[in-house]
């Protein structure tokens, strides 16, 4: 929601933008996953100067990437790892790995199946 915010206070005022929220729209709704819009099926300039820290627009290894991309993933879906798991494009097991190998606490993620 704070995105689409973004974008409209962006474009709001530009003529024919409001077709172009329309089309960013029904994009988001095709390429939906399970009926819910990821910023995957949106177009990657909408996220331009939407307020995020400067530290994440720097160069950072693929590893610490990867390890962010996966703890948004997991807090985005309410620490349900299963459903993290299946977003990311991989196996629940994979996903474990990958948290232990980062160091990352389990434990620390609430998830409705787990308890």
């Amino acid at each position: 929601m704070k995105t689409c915010c973004a974008f409209v206070k962006r474009h709001g005022q530009e003529i024919g933008n409001i077709r172009e929220l329309r089309n960013v729209i029904e994009r988001g709704i095709i390429l939906s996953e399970n009926g819910l819009i990821t910023p995957q099926a949106l177009p990657h300039n909408l996220f331009a100067n939407c307020g995020e820290p400067e530290e994440d627009n720097r160069l950072l290894p693929l590893a610490e990437i990867e390890k962010r991309h996966i703890l948004r993933t997991i807090e985005y879906l309410d620490g349900n790892r299963s459903q993290a798991a299946e977003t990311l494009g991989v196996t629940r097991k994979t996903l474990y790995r990958k948290l232990k190998e980062f160091g990352i606490d389990n434990a620390a993620f609430s998830d409705p199946l787990n308890k």
